[in-house]
């Protein structure tokens, strides 16, 4: 009989000592009810009162954009489904660049070698026979007469005017290509991301829509064809319903 009272009661000091552990474990995480908030409730106090206050400074520092997507889950939707269409273009952006530049070297190489392989005008220029017409032009499209003309020793591969102008042209269309996705990139894209990190004054629901439509409006091509597929279509249909802010409140 006393041998069993000595095990309950072992037993019931273990509870007791896994119990204090625990407290003493949720005092350490922060809860209220730990250990030092039963044994030292005064101690506890201050300690409650020192997180809570440090709580009030973080949240006295957060940003007016920071405080907004905070306190505001429909406006925090709508920015986080902006901002997520932002880095798809910019991305996108950033792949049709690079393949554009390729673009553009090679088309320059090819017009360089087109006008490697040209017959030479006495002066040095390169000459061009349109095979339709028997006229000849030089590398600046000025036709070429008189002696200038009979001064020309043809080369039996040179490339015709037709072949020049082709190249010239895949030169200047892939150069304009890269100018005009260098200007959305910094135009459209720069301004769009200097809009939506402005911590200070953020961009209201009504101009994160106008976000959402000058990137997928002004967007080139070329860019689309490097555009994953979930940022294909349209901004979505809810962001139409967020209501606007009094961002001074």
């Amino acid at each position: 009989m006393d041998a069993h009272n000595d095990d309950e009661k072992r037993l019931e000091a273990a509870r007791e000592a896994e119990a204090e552990l625990d407290l003493f474990d949720a005092e350490l995480s922060g809860t209220l009810s730990g250990y030092r908030g039963k044994h030292f409730p005064e101690d506890h106090a201050r300690r409650a009162d020192t997180h809570q206050r440090h709580a009030d400074r973080t949240k006295a520092q957060l940003t007016a954009l920071e405080a907004l997507l905070a306190s505001d889950p429909a406006y925090a939707a709508l920015y986080n489904d902006t901002f997520d269409r932002l880095r798809g273009a910019e991305t996108a952006t950033e792949a049709a660049i690079a393949a554009t530049e390729t673009a553009v070297a090679e088309a320059q190489q090819e017009l360089a070698d087109t006008l490697d392989r040209a017959s030479s005008l006495p002066d040095g220029r390169k000459a061009f026979r349109d095979p339709a017409t028997g006229d000849v032009y030089d590398e600046n499209g000025r036709l070429v007469e008189g002696d200038d003309l009979a001064a020309i020793v043809w080369r039996d591969d040179a490339p015709t005017w037709q072949d020049y102008q082709s190249k010239r042209q895949a030169s200047t269309d892939a150069r304009d290509r890269l100018d005009d996705l260098r200007r959305y990139q910094t135009d459209v894209l720069g301004r769009a991301r200097d809009r939506l990190t402005d911590p200070d004054n953020p961009p209201t629901p009504d101009e994160l829509n106008e976000i959402q439509e000058n990137i997928q409006k002004q967007m080139p091509a070329h860019v689309r064809d490097h555009l994953p597929t979930s940022h294909e279509g349209p901004a979505i249909e809810r962001t139409a319903a967020v209501k606007p802010l009094n961002l001074g409140s």
